[in-house]
């Protein structure tokens, strides 16, 4: 069983995109926040020697952003496992293929009356079996 105790988190990525199942909602430019928590199986070398290779996690939140942005989603989960794709296609072009991925998308202002937090798809691939060292509060 692989324990992940080191976590790089990414919280609350703001992204303005087309966003709405019906076509008068996805007109509109919607705020949206995106969470991540990057699990290592081991730790990086960069928690050990400030000039060791790393994550940048500014390249990769400019290259969710953009991505995301660029795009027009009806559903809020289909948007949710686009980003997760790309995430994960992007950490393993950038030497991050051990990494886990905890992946949180928010639609933070829903037209939904009474709705004051917003709506969440949430996804994972961390495995079944694996032990963390944070346990993500849903």
């Amino acid at each position: 069983m692989t324990h992940y105790a080191h976590i790089l988190t990414i919280d609350q990525l703001e992204i303005m995109t087309h966003l709405g199942f019906y076509d008068e909602e996805r007109n509109v430019r919607q705020k949206t926040a995106l969470s991540l928590r990057l699990y290592f199986p081991e730790a990086p070398p960069c928690a050990r020697d400030d000039y060791a290779t790393f994550m940048d996690y500014g390249a990769l939140c400019n290259a969710i952003h953009a991505h995301a942005s660029a795009g027009e989603y009806r559903l809020l989960e289909f948007m949710g496992m686009t980003l997760f794709d790309f995430t994960r296609s992007y950490l393993d072009q950038h030497h991050g293929e051990k990494m886990r991925i905890w992946m949180k998308l928010t639609k933070c202002n829903p037209p939904v009356p009474h709705l004051v937090q917003g709506a969440s798809f949430i996804h994972s691939d961390i495995p079944a079996g694996a032990t963390t060292a944070f346990t993500p509060v849903l």
